[in-house]
């Protein structure tokens, strides 16, 4: 069957092939899967790296074929090769995912960027100038912002064309602000744009029902290309200003003139609010922002490590040094607050780091950070760790106490010896003793491999690591 062929009915397949696997594993494993040029009679499918080959080879191979052989009508000769167009895109995506703080780029006639986290806030008076104080800077996006960062770059370069009323919701110091504040540097000079709260909404539109300037009130609004609302859940109690607000977004959205509303809240959730205007966010496109996990607080810690030396001379930049890894985890696992609450304790590091003028160890920064870090908590135990990165795996956890030497298990097990390591106090001794009585040499070995492959930033085993800390942390 032709490659091509071949293709289509592997596109048709997919459902099903989700059916079978479920949509967990699909998504992980199968979901890039191509298919390469192969000799007449045999169907090839295309993986990005020899660890996918013999993953899907070991547990998934008889399954695919199964569902494939539905789709074709007859028996397959099936195999599974590395695609060198995926091998170069993991490559490519390498770099961009583990930088330091990613380039969101418009297209190459706008290359205006979001504002990075920090800095901006809602003190700024919606009548001030506009961008005033706001970097256009490298957003730091992640899995937890990608989409609603992606809406807002639309909603800011082609107002009213895409995701029309824009409903960007999440938790407190995950950028909501950040982001409308982009938006509204971001969109076209001459543009009218108009940034606020739902208090100040309220305040205007009450003070203008008392001093008979209803008609201007709504001049001005609807009069907008550009609306931005921020905190929309405080508007819970105030009836006749959520009427207000639906029919000027009822105004605005018909016109092809963009809104954007946020919220701490999904509008399912807005229980307060009336059924109409809930019912008028739900009818455009509803972004979610989650918290940061692991990865994404690094790249924010290091984002705005960088961004603080830039403000600096030379010679006080060099003098501060690079953040020390170890440093790294301490942010990462002992600031347990939102983003904000990191940025203030990424900003005390740097102001010591430059008094002293130079790097701080992970001893000093604790000492630094004494008042800000949480109280411990207990570590997630062996046992957990082992059940956790066996799900992810979809292994059993016996595997683990296996003599097996097929990659896809030696890495999970390599995997969990690492994260064992990590979380607890337990000796390589200790650990090879748990881990079907390996030797203290295989353990650190294994320990090592893994440690040095996320330093290298090898997306192979930063991705699986990173998630598994994060489903621990939970």
């Amino acid at each position: 069957m032709r490659s091509d062929l071949f293709t289509d009915c592997l596109t048709s397949a997919r459902g099903e092939l989700q059916a079978h696997f479920g949509q967990e594993c699909f998504e992980r494993w199968l979901a890039d899967i191509t298919v390469l040029p192969s000799d007449e009679g045999r169907v090839r499918l295309g993986v990005a790296n020899r660890f996918l080959q013999e993953w899907i080879e070991s547990r998934y191979l008889d399954g695919i074929k199964e569902v494939l052989e539905g789709q074709a009508g007859r028996e397959l000769d099936l195999d599974i090769a590395i695609d060198p167009v995926l091998f170069r895109k993991q490559r490519e995506e390498q770099k961009r995912l583990f930088s330091s703080g990613e380039a969101v780029e418009v297209s190459p006639a706008r290359r205006t960027r979001l504002p990075a986290w920090g800095g901006q806030g809602r003190a700024r008076e919606a009548s001030a100038r506009r961008g005033a104080g706001c970097e256009l800077e490298n957003f730091v996006q992640g899995e937890s912002n990608r989409l609603a960062c992606r809406a807002a770059l639309e909603a800011a370069c082609s107002p009213g064309v895409f995701y029309n009323p824009l409903f960007i919701w999440g938790g407190s110091g995950v950028g909501k602000t950040h982001l409308l504040r982009g938006i509204e540097s971001a969109a076209e000079a001459g543009l009218k744009i108009r940034y606020v709260n739902s208090e100040r909404f309220f305040n205007h539109f009450a003070a203008s029902i008392q001093d008979g300037s209803i008609d201007k009130f709504r001049r001005l609004y609807r009069s907008l290309d550009l609306l931005l609302i921020d905190d929309v859940q405080d508007l819970s109690t105030k009836k006749k200003t959520q009427v207000e607000l639906l029919h000027t977004m009822d105004h605005l959205v018909n016109a092809r003139r963009q809104v954007v509303v946020t919220s701490s809240r999904g509008p399912r959730d807005l229980d307060e609010l009336s059924p109409s205007l809930r019912g008028r966010f739900l009818s455009g496109l509803v972004a979610r922002i989650k918290p940061a996990d692991y990865k994404m607080k690094c790249k924010i810690i290091r984002h705005h490590w960088i961004r603080l030396g830039s403000r600096r001379g030379g010679g006080a930049r060099e003098a501060r040094g690079e953040l020390d890894s170890k440093v790294l985890e301490l942010l990462v696992h002992g600031i347990h607050g939102g983003v904000h609450e990191l940025l203030g304790a990424v900003l005390q590091l740097d102001v010591h780091a430059r008094v002293l003028g130079r790097p701080l160890d992970v001893a000093e920064a604790r000492r630094v950070l004494a008042d800000r870090i949480g109280g411990s908590r207990a570590g997630p135990s062996m046992d957990k760790i082992k059940q956790v990165t066996a799900d992810y795996f979809n292994l059993p956890v016996m595997e683990f106490s296996s003599s097996s030497r097929l990659r896809p298990v030696a890495f999970a097990r390599q995997v969990a010896i690492y994260l064992v390591r990590r979380f607890t106090r337990m000796s390589f001794s200790e650990i090879g003793r748990n881990f079907g009585n390996r030797n203290h040499t295989t353990v650190r070995c294994a320990v090592g491999k893994i440690a040095g492959l996320l330093e290298a930033n090898d997306p192979m085993v930063c991705t699986p690591v990173y998630a598994i800390i994060d489903r621990l942390e939970d």
